[in-house]
């Protein structure tokens, strides 16, 4: 039996492996027909945010969407920012620390951070 998030990443997956046949770098030895009928069905497949929109409306046929929260604090991009915040995490300048952003500056981050979802 087939659960619902089953279904999205079959969508996925599917939607990549028709990618790959319209390249001929990682499929050499396929016929241009094959090739063409690959790419009619890839014009019309669902995107990654049609597949997350039918997650958002309709959960019992595609899985929940979950979506991620990143941030990004001044300068993160030399501590490795933006990261995805987990869920769990109550204490976001404490987690910043433990993720290798410099304990001087957590004051500063915690209001100029860039906090956006995916």
């Amino acid at each position: 039996m087939t659960i619902p998030i089953e279904r999205s990443y079959a969508l996925e997956n599917t939607r990549e492996f028709l990618r790959e046949l319209l390249d001929p770098k990682k499929t050499p030895r396929i016929p241009k027909s094959i090739r063409r009928k690959a790419y009619w069905c890839l014009k019309h497949f669902p995107t990654e945010s049609t597949i997350k929109e039918a997650q958002k409306k309709c959960p019992e046929l595609f899985g929940g969407y979950t979506p991620k929260t990143f941030i990004d604090p001044p300068e993160g991009w030399k501590y490795g920012f933006p990261k995805v915040l987990p869920l769990y995490v109550e204490d976001i300048g404490k987690w910043l620390v433990e993720n290798g952003y410099p304990e001087k500056d957590v004051e500063f981050a915690l209001s100029h951070s860039t906090m956006w979802e995916d």
